[in-house]
């Protein structure tokens, strides 16, 4: 069995992320490719131009902090984490397990739900059964579990979605399937166990919990505050620096380094400017299609300090601008 099925996939589940959110605003540009990719010397067969598989066969806890999620991997499958998703198969590409977390955004889990498998299935060019749907534990939180039967990709599958709500404005959703075209047990001899493994090690991560991982795999490119007030306060903004003269350039260029939790840049605009003491903030609303409603973000054009991206975002590249 190919792996084609697989990449298409991982590449559905990107595009389908903003479903949760559509009355957020549209963002200005296209998604960029995922980030943050575990790799390691294992080698794997050649894939489409364009898609990113990692692989990875270490066993133990690997934190997903812009997901809210912890999770152990499979022996022995390959498995990549990009920004707030995780995907994992086997080598032979016949299971694929999908697991990404996105705010609720006021959605209920029934709409979550439908609007991913929906998704999915005009993605992939095929149609997916709901079959039985039960209530499973995770963590100890109740999770809504449907089972699926179809065709996506020209491939007959079967497999179960997963909803789970840790907290009211976060959404988790588990996808696993498994190809039937070379075995028609491949789901329910192997895949449904082994997800029903796997879920068992899932834990979620609580506020405090994402800002220090997000701290812990920050790197010097993109250092991201574990203070959850900076630039989201007139008391605590990003100093850009550089007055008058250049600050309104550098607020811009700190601004377009900024990417949402599944690594869409921001939109903004200029709101407002507000006397500070001596100094001028300049408050820029920010949003993506995994923010409900837009943000206030608190810039000093006046005063620089090391820039760091605020909680709940991160960095496409290493911000450019240096002390003045």
């Amino acid at each position: 069995m190919k792996k084609k099925w697989i990449v298409l996939m991982i590449m559905s589940v990107l595009l389908l992320l903003a479903a949760c959110g559509e009355t957020s605003p549209e963002p200005t540009v296209e998604p960029v490719e995922p980030t943050a990719i575990v790799e390691s010397e294992t080698a794997v067969e050649p894939v489409e131009e364009g898609a990113v598989v990692a692989v990875e066969e270490t066993n133990g806890r690997q934190f997903v902090p812009m997901g809210h999620y912890s999770f152990e991997p499979v022996e022995a499958y390959q498995w990549e984490i990009a920004d707030a998703q995780m995907f994992m198969a086997d080598s032979t590409g016949s299971i694929m397990i999908s697991v990404v977390g996105v705010p609720a955004n006021e959605n209920t889990p029934e709409m979550i739900m439908e609007d991913f498998i929906s998704g999915m299935e005009e993605t992939g060019s095929g149609t997916l059964e709901r079959g039985e749907e039960s209530v499973i534990v995770i963590d100890g939180v109740d999770a809504t579990a449907v089972n699926l039967s179809g065709d996506l990709f020209d491939s007959p599958m079967e497999g179960q979605a997963v909803l789970v709500q840790p907290t009211e404005d976060w959404a988790i959703f588990m996808l696993a399937l498994g190809s039937l075209s070379e075995n028609e047990a491949q789901w329910s001899e192997i895949g449904q166990p082994l997800f029903t493994d796997m879920l068992g090690t899932m834990e979620f991560l609580d506020k405090t919990a994402v800002a220090e991982q997000l701290v812990a795999s920050s790197d010097e490119q993109c250092p991201i505050a574990i203070d959850p007030t900076y630039g989201y306060s007139e008391d605590n903004p990003v100093r850009v620096g550089d007055g008058a003269e250049n600050g309104s350039a550098r607020a811009t260029a700190y601004l377009d380094n900024l990417i949402d939790p599944v690594g869409i840049p921001i939109t903004y605009r200029l709101s407002d400017s507000s006397p500070h003491g001596d100094d001028v903030i300049s408050i820029y609303e920010i949003g993506s299609p995994m923010v409900e409603e837009m943000i206030n973000l608190y810039i000093d054009q006046h005063n620089y300090s090391e820039l760091m991206a605020p909680v709940g975002f991160s960095c496409e590249q290493a911000f450019s601008i240096s002390a003045p």
